[in-house]
């Protein structure tokens, strides 16, 4: 049968969003195209298409400018979808009646253009002046939109003085401020309206309170979490709030994308292929754990479209597409350890078990690994080496561990250094940086420019960085290191033979980044465990033993 004018309109757009890797093909195949043009916009948002990549999809189709507010300078004038500026008039589905409707109130003489672009959906006010219920409840609203337009992960509301509401969001993990109207005066009624999105009655803070709710946003429903417990500021006793943004519709991320180092990928490639086993990713959280799992369930798929995968997590953070995902609910009885025994009689190839957080479960997981299963999992652990000392005491049988573990990764996420506001100087300038890192591998000569930071700033970035990379370090449990596990030796002694057959730590992979200008030793000293001389004692007064 032929396809409709719609449906090859569709199909078009869907293959420039796997061209700008917005998508792939393997997820768009399951895309059914509407009943007509102006449902096209929704139906892209309701399969997790960003606004940004219809945006750009929707350009490079049209052959149309893509707005930019530098660019193009600030609209003139504006309504739902559309804006009009520099003579130009933008919207975000080209394809809806509303363009007919603009098109027309320009025939009349109502509205000035002479061109037609693109531009991103939702624009929303940001000057809330009021403080009654439904104002604080719009505050409430922009608070957690603009948290997620700058990718936010948390959000952090407390009583910070007297006259002071303070509300931070974590962005690349770092708390930044966020400018607000809201007086102090209406704290008690604006936590009871952010406790009323989790359909609950407010009230005299007394307990923690554990609480979720979602929150529809350009067409995504995303998952709020949120906790609450009792402080006291200025002899009173308030709620201090975090809200955990979660996006279960957010875009996959390949290995490559993540910025492994290309041995790494390759390895992880590899293990993807193992028919069974146990695979642990380590670290603390918002290391990008959850990231590189979901990453390494898509390159399972590829690889193995005929496998069943199936996960147990809390909660779902992306919805993948032909896994079968379940979230833990503990209020009805339903743990980690109950939802995986159910999981091992349904025939699954490959199980994502989202934490090792007792006995039980790790007991499941490893007995699922060792008969014929794939298991990923993760831990919080400092290191990779040290997840192996931590399932020893919690109760795992060390012969069965050496027989089920196939690899751990541990990683961290560290800030970019701003390219545009950052100086140079020599790695061997500082005579104490280098004398601490100088022998790590890819550390930079001591004649090399290293970046440093400029903490105040830019228009490019926060405090001296944008954005983050991940730096990591992977371990194979190979046959030298299984009689290792058997034979109970500490972790440093494994680590100190890993190192000496090649295997780069958190340190050398992040030292190379500073090689590289992406981030600063400075970062790298904030984020990452103090690297320990394994085996020595500290010295006291002597700061470069810490190596």
């Amino acid at each position: 049968m032929a396809m409709t004018n719609t449906e090859a309109l569709f199909q078009k757009i869907v293959s420039i969003l796997i061209d700008i890797d917005a998508t792939t093909a393997l997820q768009a195949k399951h895309w059914q195209a509407p009943d007509n043009e102006s449902m096209i916009y929704e139906t892209l948002l309701s399969e997790s298409v960003s606004t940004n990549e219809i945006a750009k999809a929707f350009s490079i189709l049209k052959k149309q400018k893509l707005y930019s507010e530098q660019e193009n300078g600030e609209f003139i004038i504006s309504g739902n979808g559309w804006g009009i500026a520099n003579n130009t008039l933008y919207i975000a589905n080209p394809f809806s009646p509303e363009l007919e409707e603009l098109l027309d109130s320009r025939a009349r003489g109502l509205y000035q253009f002479d061109e037609i672009g693109v531009m991103e959906g939702s624009i929303f006010d940001t000057s809330p002046k009021n403080s009654n219920e439904n104002d604080l409840d719009k505050n409430i609203n922009m608070m957690i939109e603009v948290a997620l337009q700058k990718g936010a992960s948390d959000i952090h509301i407390s009583p910070r003085t007297n006259n002071h509401i303070s509300i931070q969001f974590r962005v690349d993990g770092v708390k930044t401020v966020y400018k607000h109207d809201i007086a102090m005066d209406n704290y008690a009624l604006f936590s009871n309206r952010i406790l009323a999105k989790a359909s609950t009655v407010g009230g005299s803070p007394t307990t923690p309170l554990d609480l979720k709710f979602r929150h529809e946003w350009n067409g995504r429903s995303i998952e709020v979490r949120l906790a609450a417990s009792p402080v006291v500021q200025g002899g009173e006793t308030y709620f201090f709030f975090v809200l955990r943004l979660l996006n279960p519709t957010g875009q996959l991320r390949s290995l490559e994308e993540i910025g492994f180092p290309d041995i790494e990928v390759q390895t992880l490639n590899h293990l993807c292929r193992s028919p069974k086993g146990l695979i642990i990713i380590t670290g603390p959280t918002g290391s990008g754990k959850s990231t590189t799992l979901y990453a390494m369930l898509k390159r399972i798929q590829e690889l193995r479209p005929g496998d069943s995968l199936q996960t147990i997590e809390d909660p779902v953070e992306i919805e993948l597409q032909g896994v079968e995902q379940t979230q833990i609910n503990t209020s009805a009885g339903m743990t980690f350890a109950s939802a995986l025994r159910s999981k091992l009689r349904q025939d699954p190839d490959v199980i994502l078990v989202g934490e090792l957080r007792d006995l039980e479960t790790t007991k499941l997981a490893i007995e699922a690994s060792m008969t014929g299963h794939l298991v990923l999992t993760t831990l919080h652990t400092n290191s990779a080496v040290q997840a192996i000392p931590r399932l020893i005491n919690l109760g795992v049988d060390p012969t069965t561990l050496a027989d089920s573990l196939l690899a751990i990764s541990a990683q961290r996420m560290v800030r970019n250094v701003c390219p545009h506001c950052s100086s140079k100087e020599a790695f061997g300038a500082n005579t104490e940086v280098s004398a601490k890192y100088g022998s790590l591998r890819h550390s930079p000569m001591p004649s090399e420019e290293i970046r440093i930071a400029n903490l105040k700033g830019c228009e490019h970035c926060d405090s001296g960085y944008s954005g983050r990379s991940v730096v990591s370090e992977l371990m194979i449990v190979d046959p030298w290191t299984q009689q290792e596990i058997i034979n109970n030796k500490p972790a440093h002694e494994i680590e100190k033979t890993h190192r000496s057959n090649q295997y780069m730590t958190m340190w050398d992979n992040g030292i190379s980044l500073v090689k590289e200008n992406k981030t600063t030793v400075q970062e790298l000293e904030s984020r990452l465990s103090t690297l320990s001389a394994y085996g020595q004692h500290f010295t006291y007064g002597r700061e470069t033993n810490l190596l």
